[in-house]
């Protein structure tokens, strides 16, 4: 699905991506991988309150890391959402300091 998707993104079919990715998702629903590229595709394609939603659905299912954090930022900045936008910064550079902090353990 998700090699499928790419395809279509690279066709310039992103509608279509977006069918195929929510499609995985039905069928794959703790996929972190197909929830995080339908939300960069949503994103791309400047539908920002779906994107939201997407990336908002990875932190309830506990599927996020910081790459998750730091495009919901991105994505609240772009619905005028400065508060949230700045909230979820500070997630974002918070994960990414203990992941970094984490590799740097023995």
């Amino acid at each position: 699905m998700e090699r499928t998707s790419s395809s279509l993104l690279a066709e310039k079919r992103p509608e279509k991506a977006v069918e195929v990715l929510r499609e995985g998702i039905r069928k794959h629903p703790l996929s972190a991988s197909l929830y995080l590229k339908l939300g960069l595709t949503q994103s791309q394609m400047r539908l920002h309150k779906e994107a939201a939603e997407t990336f908002e659905t990875m932190v309830r299912l506990k599927l996020d890391d910081f790459v998750v954090h730091r495009q919901l930022a991105e994505v609240h900045a772009q619905l005028k959402n400065p508060e949230r936008s700045q909230q979820e910064r500070v997630l974002y550079l918070q994960r990414y300091d203990a992941a970094l902090q984490a590799n740097l353990k023995p």
